[in-house]
């Protein structure tokens, strides 16, 4: 018997927007060289006008996914708080056997998204836009979400929102955290957790669907003196990617990855 298990949310119910809010006592500004981008989900961090970054990462599974998936991000900034952003996953399509069992995995995703920080309502970044998957499931376009609320307090900056994507028959939401620590000679620690709240996710190695929440743990080291801001990461996730879907789906029974990254702002 074959079960079908798509890298963004192959499962029934799929997707939802995404929030950020922080507590009191921050700084709600944001400066040039802060990322857009955490492990897997993003800041409220908007590019100013001409400025842009990006990003492009491994993910090297191991477990029953045993699968490597390479990411690519962009945004640009245009203005008055608004950017566009360009956001793919990509992995070769596999079936995973468990006994008489067999799981299919991989694919790619693609989405194309619009991102605008609220002058009114500093540290809050909306995004929305549409994703194209091309999974062992799913092959149809998808609504995507993404709200984030967040701030520097004194030692970190700290993000909370709510984050998914939209289909008729598949939804997938979830509250999402993340938070970075104030680099100190360069270093810096990157975490997230986005507590899945609808839909299924992942499979069981019966075939069975679940529900599992995505994380991810990474230091982060900025160049020092260096005009490309150029920051590497290393750390360790279970998310699929850095698209909407990938960042809120798991590898095959909540599978954890190696996670390698290097970003760019200019």
């Amino acid at each position: 018997m074959v079960i079908l298990k798509f890298g963004h949310a192959t499962r029934r119910r799929v997707i939802v927007g995404a929030a950020s809010m922080c507590v009191a006592a921050a700084s709600w500004g944001q400066s040039s060289s802060q990322s857009a981008y955490l492990i897997s989900g993003s800041t409220s961090t908007v590019p100013i006008k001409g400025q842009f970054e990006i990003r492009l990462d491994g993910r090297f599974f191991k477990g029953d996914e045993n699968n490597t998936y390479i990411g690519a991000n962009l945004i640009y900034g245009l203005g008055d708080g608004l950017a566009i952003a360009i956001n793919g996953g990509f992995a070769p399509k596999k079936t995973q056997m468990f006994g008489l069992v067999g799981i299919r995995t991989g694919g790619n995703d693609f989405e194309v998204q619009a991102k605008y920080r609220i002058k009114e309502f500093p540290g809050l970044a909306l995004a929305l836009g549409i994703s194209a998957p091309s999974t062992p499931k799913q092959t149809n376009t998808f609504i995507t979400g993404r709200a984030t609320f967040g701030g520097e307090f004194k030692g970190l900056s700290a993000y909370a929102g709510v984050a998914g994507v939209f289909k008729s028959d598949a939804n997938l939401a979830a509250i999402t955290f993340g938070g970075e620590s104030t680099p100190n000679n360069g270093f810096s620690i990157v975490g997230e957790l986005n507590l899945i709240v609808s839909g299924n996710n992942t499979f069981d190695r019966s075939g069975n669907l679940k529900r599992v929440s995505t994380y991810g743990l990474a230091a982060r080291y900025r160049m020092p003196n260096d005009p490309t801001g150029t920051s590497i990461m290393i750390g360790w996730t279970n998310a699929l990617g850095s698209t909407t879907g990938f960042s809120l789906s798991p590898g095959l029974n909540n599978s954890g990855a190696l996670f390698l990254g290097v970003t760019f702002i200019k």
